[in-house]
């Protein structure tokens, strides 16, 4: 099936895993993206940047499709891995692009950066 998402994100078919904390790792997140969808690893589940990074290893080893990283944008908890952090370690690491895990950067990355991340 084509669509603008399948278009998109490069992918077979218009299925994105949501982010889900405690399961959102790589197991699932390769194995959504090998079936054709979009995983998404969830970065509150991980404690620190070095495990995201860890974690977006992982499933690089996993799959060679597309996959995400949920960011958390809820203000005023104490968590972890929130968006700043985490999109500041995305951001400023070069092993993959910001949101997708593939070679092709996702659009909004550029929109990202003026904005302080």
């Amino acid at each position: 099936m084509k669509t603008r998402i399948t278009e998109l994100f490069g992918i077979k078919h218009p299925v994105i895993q949501g982010g889900m904390h405690y399961v959102g790792l790589a197991e699932l997140a390769s194995a959504v993206s090998n079936a054709g969808g979009l995983g998404m690893l969830t970065a509150l589940t991980l404690p620190t940047p070095d495990d995201l990074l860890k974690e977006i290893m992982r499933c690089h080893d996993m799959t060679d499709k597309p996959f995400g990283v949920n960011l958390t944008f809820l203000p005023g908890l104490a968590m972890p891995m929130s968006a700043s952090s985490g999109a500041r370690f995305i951001f400023t690491n070069t092993l993959v692009p910001p949101a997708i895990g593939t070679i092709r950067p996702f659009p909004v990355s550029a929109q990202a950066l003026p904005i302080g991340f």
